[in-house]
């Protein structure tokens, strides 16, 4: 069984040098918290949004200084926060992965999608070119189960409606539609929705 240990909104930032104080403080905190997540056993560990507070080259490089220390499957999903400062052709280089992309098993599809938009706190959304990977990607899964990691959507957009009532394509999309099996949505720090077919 595949086991994914998931963070949301950790806002990584960057305090400066001016306060040794605060910033011993970060570094305290910082590493232990992770410390406590990547001992928790799991084939993946998926920060879903927001790893940094303002998306800063320091922020990026300082958060991913403590996740190098660890023998673990990173994935990070970009949130509004962390596509603040830098465009996210940089913020790709800094983390090493793709914007969106994917893991296949033997048994599931894992997607990571970026529902951003550069510069923007309040920007969602996925152009058309991930909009006909993602459909793509739900085409391919077939009968194995789909988990979808996009950061958090704003109450506007629509992904799979869910229960929690945040998300970007409406539940009768066409897309949706195409999927028969259980796919699950991870928002935040929890399961948004469960689609049956």
């Amino acid at each position: 069984m595949m086991r994914i240990a998931l963070l949301g909104d950790l806002h990584y930032p960057d305090v400066g040098s001016n306060n040794e104080e605060l910033s011993v403080a970060v570094d305290h905190f910082f590493g232990q918290y992770l410390r406590e997540f990547f001992s928790v056993e799991a084939d993946f560990h998926v920060s879903i949004g927001d790893l940094t507070h303002l998306g800063l080259e320091s922020e990026f490089v300082n958060v991913y200084n403590y996740i190098k220390q660890y023998n673990i499957n990173f994935r990070a999903v970009l949130g509004n926060h962390d596509v603040l400062s830098l465009p996210k052709e940089k913020i790709s280089s800094l983390i090493q992965q793709s914007t969106y992309d994917l893991i296949e098993t033997q048994g599931s599809l894992l997607l990571f999608l970026d529902t951003t938009k550069e510069f923007e706190l309040h920007g969602w959304g996925l152009d058309q070119k991930q909009w006909q990977w993602l459909e793509k990607q739900i085409d391919r899964s077939k009968e194995k189960p789909l988990f979808i990691c996009p950061s958090s959507c704003s109450r506007n957009n629509r992904f799979f409606y869910s229960w929690c009532r945040f998300s970007i394509v409406p539940r009768h999309s066409p897309i949706v539609e195409k999927k028969k099996w259980t796919s699950i949505i991870f928002q935040w720090t929890y399961p948004c929705a469960i689609l049956h077919s």
